[in-house]
């Protein structure tokens, strides 16, 4: 006869949590044990690893072998994050959908918190603040979000981590990310905010966000570039609209963070 816990875990919504990882073996173990570690227990983890040419394979089958939720998908080439992600959604089979990059952290209880904001609140997309780690996981700041955000918000500035980000499928059905190498994540949260008025977050920082140099999300002017894009060739908005949600994102997105994100 099943324990209560067990029983208990069955009642919980199963989490399905998105996983792409290339040459993360010096992160990815850790990462990993902070999904292990949530006090959440209903979870699978879809991890696709893009091509990795260091020891990341390795590593994540040693920690799936010891536990059964852990899924792995091997893309044959590298093809990047938004195709890895969306692998992985297409495979999922969990009433949420979570996200994590393979270097960075989740707080332990970081499902708990929000599987029980959404299921309470009877909202369908959230997010929540998050801290900000050197490449060694020392802390260096927070980055606070505000209570909601609408779809004309993150035109100007986007608060939404990606490693914060649950949205629930029972209303959405699977939606996917953007075909880009940047700002695939940015494509998938304007599709889901025209399809809800809002994405209501958790205020306290329930993971951290690991900076590395070289990484595709510090180039400044790439994501800069792909902003761009996204508003003209995605979105379709006049080049007036463009042009002012591109200056103040301009101002609010990088000038703003330039403490937390480095110059």
């Amino acid at each position: 006869m099943s324990n209560s816990k067990d029983v208990e875990k069955k009642r919980e919504p199963l989490v399905s949590i998105v996983m792409p990882v290339y040459n993360c073996e010096d992160y990815i173990e850790t990462t990993v044990q902070s999904v292990i570690s949530q006090t959440y227990g209903n979870w699978e983890l879809l991890i696709v690893d893009d091509k990795s040419n260091d020891t990341t394979l390795e590593k994540i089958h040693s920690m799936a072998n010891l536990d059964g939720r852990i899924k792995i998908q091997t893309n044959y080439q590298n093809s990047g994050a938004a195709k890895s992600r969306n692998s992985a959604i297409e495979q999922s089979n969990g009433r949420f959908i979570a996200f994590l990059d393979g270097d960075d952290v989740w707080h332990s209880n970081k499902l708990a918190e929000q599987v029980a904001f959404l299921l309470s609140s009877g909202h369908v997309f959230c997010f929540s603040s998050y801290d900000i780690v050197t490449e060694k996981g020392d802390y260096l700041d927070s980055v606070n979000v505000p209570n909601r955000v609408s779809y004309e918000n993150i035109l100007d500035t986007c608060p939404i981590g990606c490693l914060t980000a649950i949205y629930d499928t029972e209303y959405f059905g699977k939606q996917y990310m953007g075909e880009m190498r940047t700002c695939e994540d940015y494509v998938l949260w304007l599709k889901l905010l025209k399809k809800t008025p809002w994405a209501y977050s958790v205020q306290k920082p329930l993971a951290s966000y690991r900076i590395r140099p070289g990484s595709l999300s510090r180039n400044k002017l790439s994501v800069a570039l792909s902003h761009w894009k996204v508003y003209r060739n995605i979105e379709k908005l006049t080049l007036g609209r463009s042009l002012r949600h591109f200056a103040r994102y301009l101002v609010g997105g990088i000038i703003k963070n330039r403490k937390t994100l480095g110059s």
